[in-house]
């Protein structure tokens, strides 16, 4: 049986439909919200598309949100919306009229967020730590990027930003995968 909450089962996103991209994780060096956000700004995403970013998680390491907050434009910033707690119906629902789900983590096993998204149907780019690079199929239903690359992240994110066909293509493809395994 698949271990994902059956209100995710029965939620389906639209990210062909969606300029939102979700973050869901706390404000600590380990989820590495900073690479996600500082690709974002050192590479200007925001001049070419238009999206907004929803973060769900806490600030649990004050100096490591005030190093990245400083560290990205202040246009960035202007695109951040963080949600310190949602109970997992809100976050089915925030799933569901979002575009991509990014997960840039150091270290994780096998992060439930990447199952319940691609049984949602929205397309994920993660780092390849702990079990990730078994969870997605590289290009297939998301992608598996190295983990600190911004580059990797940038050109993932371009792609995605870039092709409402290509991000409903590959949720498609995530939430097949997610119901047949």
């Amino acid at each position: 049986p698949n271990p994902v909450f059956e209100l995710f089962q029965n939620v389906q996103a639209i990210p062909n439909q969606s300029n939102q991209i979700l973050f869901i994780g706390d404000f600590e060096v380990r989820k590495n919200v900073g690479l996600f956000l500082k690709t974002i700004s050192s590479k200007k995403l925001y001049k070419h598309y238009d999206f907004k970013i929803k973060i769900i998680g806490r600030i649990k390491d004050q100096e490591y949100y005030d190093s990245v907050i400083n560290s990205i434009s202040k246009n960035v910033i202007d695109l951040i919306q963080i949600e310190p707690f949602m109970f997992p119906k809100d976050i089915a629902f925030e799933m569901s009229k979002s575009s991509m789900l990014v997960l840039t983590s150091l270290n994780e096993t096998a992060p439930m967020v990447i199952a319940e998204a691609m049984t949602v149907g929205l397309p994920v780019i993660a780092t390849d730590i702990g079990g990730v690079k078994y969870m997605i199929d590289h290009e297939k239903t998301g992608y598996v990027i190295d983990s600190g690359s911004s580059d990797q992240l940038f050109v993932n994110l371009k792609n995605l930003l870039a092709n409402s066909d290509l991000r409903k293509k590959i949720g498609d493809a995530a939430r097949e995968f997610a119901f047949t395994q």
